[in-house]
């Protein structure tokens, strides 16, 4: 079913939208969250979290791509958990691969200027994104957004592993150097 046909669901309060989210798009919104998570049980948590969220929001959303709206959805229900799971006062402090990769291309603020510059940097980082070809840019979505292993996205994409860690290196010196060029070092 189309997105066209599913958010016409979303509209007319049918509930079978929820069934065919979770057939069209629920594997990869459970795997984004397991991804991050690393907990099945919490990843499907954070599925019926999301399609909750969904029927919530639409109507009066009316995303343009209902799989982006809901992965977003997903990712930022993960992120909160993560930081539940993880917060200091439980106990927990896990540090994930790839944000610490990532960590070396960004600027580190922590104050009200640097909530400000956070957005001027996300709109920097959405501009660089837009300038990557299609592989490139699925390929730092898939590390840095979703958390793919490495061995992951090699076998996606047909590639060893120490070439996928290559280019992801390349993007990151890339990205770097492109808020440099703006203004933001790190």
């Amino acid at each position: 079913m189309h997105d066209e046909a599913l958010i016409a669901l979303f509209f007319a309060r049918d509930e079978r939208a929820i069934a065919e989210v979770k057939t069209q798009y629920g594997a990869e919104c459970e795997r984004a969250a397991m991804n991050l998570l690393g907990d099945r049980h919490a990843a499907e948590e954070v599925l019926s979290d999301t399609l909750l969220a969904l029927w919530n929001s639409i109507p009066p959303e009316r995303p343009r791509s209902l799989k982006a709206f809901a992965l977003t959805i997903a990712k930022r229900g993960a992120l909160k958990a993560y930081r539940e799971k993880t917060a200091l006062k439980r106990g927990g402090n896990i540090r994930h691969e790839s944000l610490d990769e990532l960590a070396e291309a960004l600027p580190h603020h922590g104050s009200v200027e640097g909530e400000v510059e956070a957005r001027a940097l996300s709109a920097l980082l959405n501009r660089w994104l837009g300038e990557l070809t299609g592989e490139e840019r699925a390929l730092f979505l898939r590390r840095y957004w979703f958390e793919y292993p490495v061995s992951e996205i090699a076998k996606r994409m047909g590639a060893s592993a120490s070439s996928v860690s290559g280019k992801l290196l390349n993007l990151r010196k890339g990205l770097k150097k492109y808020l440099e060029k703006e203004g933001f070092f790190v």
